[in-house]
């Protein structure tokens, strides 16, 4: 990595400076690239910039700034004291037609001169195109995500799923008419590998056929609400049209009810580049003055905290894209709860990504890679991979208040992750651990996750499959990964939700995408006559291979990364 000149000056001009700056004879903030030795500073009345790169103000005197030209044109000068037509830079009022805004480089004007950042905003340094190692400055109102502050409205059931579901509030049927579905890795059409559309089409139709021979068996039959375990926009996540082309069109009539997603590692990638850095580019700001909106929490907000949003697969009053189409596709946040009191059922939604941050957009942030975007936007890698980290710590304090708070029997925990690629986390028993002991004899806690194309159960209690990897939901990453299917859950007349289908029931299960396909598209084959398929290692690697690094079949396939 190439590193400016302009850092290897300061480190050295830095160690110099620390002793009188220990002392409290700073007089501004210390950051990387500034430069205090007494032989190389800026004097009194001259421009610390004037040089093109910054040499600060020599000790006793404050950066200030101000028309000094009286042309239009704000710039700092080095002072004892700033006057009151002045302003310091830490305090500037600055003219904002005159100044420089979030995500702007403050040096990138014509005139060669520094137009510094808007008040309120700082300068941040980072590599904003890694292929060409390009280093500089934006500003913004901070440089890193910082503690992660969710932003959901915790009231019970503002969806008003309750009102649908059979035996409750007057409503026909039995509890047991009532059920919902779980797929994870699904997004694979308009951007996925060759087969990939074809192969979530296949199950989307298994997930179709289920629904209607459920209601042809029994009139009352309800599904309630779809859940999503992450991965749902392949290669590299979701951007304008993905909502119509991945999810409305495949799905059809199922999209009428609610969904509840999170994000996996594709989901992270440069299709939605600004997801996890939005304080360079935000679209919407929630804090302690709007939190009472349905986009920053509604009536019952979780936090008030300032957080900033700027990705597409959010809610669309958050900023996602695609309002027109995606009404029933629920992400408030990045994690998040759904609670269902009627029903005693509570949903959580986490985020534990970092644990897989090298596997952001398939294959991490570097230079040409799925990421490679998100990672320039941020202004290098470790950046993007602390907003991760910010995420997984309110994922986890989101679990460990929901466990504490043992406000329902039946828990849906929803992420991305296995146990083997999170450090051998289970959040299942960390949710148990964490509940007051007298309560968890009467959990039913279930935890769905994908990640591994496949469909199998990993965790069993007394009552069956409590721990469910359901990765093989057709989006990725060939016809070679089965077991594919979905979940099905429903509630038993004592209102514990249980176990209705998976794997290996072949009512939500199939083993060959050759031999089984509901949908045909000209390319696609069928049950008699297989069409050929890229088999070959260079067509795996081009079609596959290239854009993950998930896919044991590939030679870059890097297994459990923690």
């Amino acid at each position: 990595m190439a590193i400016p000149v302009v850092l290897l000056i300061a480190s050295l001009a830095l160690a110099a400076f620390a002793d009188s700056c220990n002392q409290g004879s700073c007089s501004e903030d210390v950051n990387l690239l500034q430069i205090h030795s007494k032989g190389d500073c800026t004097t009194s009345g001259q421009d610390p910039w004037a040089s093109g790169t910054k040499i600060a103000c020599c000790q006793g005197l404050q950066k200030c700034m101000d028309q000094w030209d009286n042309d239009g044109n704000w710039y700092y000068k080095c002072l004892s004291q700033c006057s009151q037509t002045t302003t310091t830079s830490s305090t500037a009022t600055v003219d904002p037609s005159h100044c420089t805004v979030t995500g702007e480089d403050p040096y990138a004007y014509a005139s060669g001169s520094k137009i510094g950042c808007c008040q309120g905003l700082q300068e941040c340094l980072g590599e904003w195109n890694q292929a060409s190692q390009q280093w500089g400055y934006k500003c913004a109102s901070k440089c890193s995500m910082g503690t992660y502050y969710p932003h959901f409205d915790t009231s019970p059931d503002y969806l008003n799923i309750s009102a649908r579901a059979k035996g409750l509030g007057g409503n026909g049927g039995n509890l047991s008419d009532n059920f919902y579905l779980v797929v994870g890795d699904s997004g694979g059409c308009a951007g996925g590998c060759g087969d990939c559309c074809k192969m979530q089409y296949d199950v989307a139709n298994l997930m179709k056929k289920y629904v209607a021979d459920r209601k042809e068996a029994n009139p009352n039959s309800e599904l309630l609400f779809v859940l999503m375990v992450g991965d749902n926009f392949y290669w590299t996540g979701a951007s304008e049209g993905r909502f119509q082309a991945t999810w409305k069109d495949v799905y059809g009539d199922l999209t009428d009810v609610p969904w509840f997603a999170i994000m996996g590692n594709h989901d992270i990638g440069s299709s939605d580049p600004e997801a996890l850095c939005p304080f360079f580019g935000p679209r919407v700001t929630c804090n302690e003055t709007n939190s009472h909106l349905s986009m920053c929490g509604g009536p019952m907000p979780y936090s008030n905290g300032t957080q900033m949003y700027a990705s597409n697969q959010l809610n669309a009053d958050k900023g996602g894209v695609d309002p027109d189409v995606r009404g029933n596709y629920n992400m408030p946040d990045f994690m998040y709860y759904y609670t269902i009191p009627e029903l005693d059922f509570e949903l959580l939604g986490l985020d534990t990504n970092w644990f897989d941050a090298d596997g952001a957009g398939g294959n991490g942030f570097g230079p040409n890679a799925g990421a490679t975007a998100t990672g320039d936007f941020c202004g290098g890698v470790e950046t993007a991979k602390a907003s991760l980290e910010a995420m997984k710590d309110a994922s986890f304090a989101i679990l460990k208040d929901r466990a504490q708070a043992a406000a329902s029997k039946n828990v849906a925990i929803i992420s991305h992750y296995p146990d083997d690629f999170q450090e051998s986390i289970n959040l299942r028993k960390d949710y148990l651990d964490d509940m007051p002991e007298k309560k968890r004899s009467s959990a039913r806690v279930f935890n769905f996750y994908g990640h591994t194309h496949t469909q199998n159960c990993e965790g069993y209690d007394d009552s069956g499959c409590v721990d469910f990897l359901t990765g093989g939901s057709g989006g990725c990453c060939a016809m070679s990964d089965v077991p594919a299917g979905f979940v099905a859950i429903n509630w038993g007349e004592d209102g514990f939700q249980n176990v209705e289908c998976f794997h290996p029931d072949g009512r939500c299960t199939f083993w060959s995408y050759y031999d089984y396909s509901w949908w045909q598209d000209p390319a696609a084959p069928t049950p008699s006559t297989p069409a050929p398929r890229a088999t070959s290692k260079t067509s795996l690697q081009i079609d596959v291979c290239n854009h993950t690094n998930d896919h044991p079949q590939c030679p870059n396939y890097v297994g459990y990364r923690r």
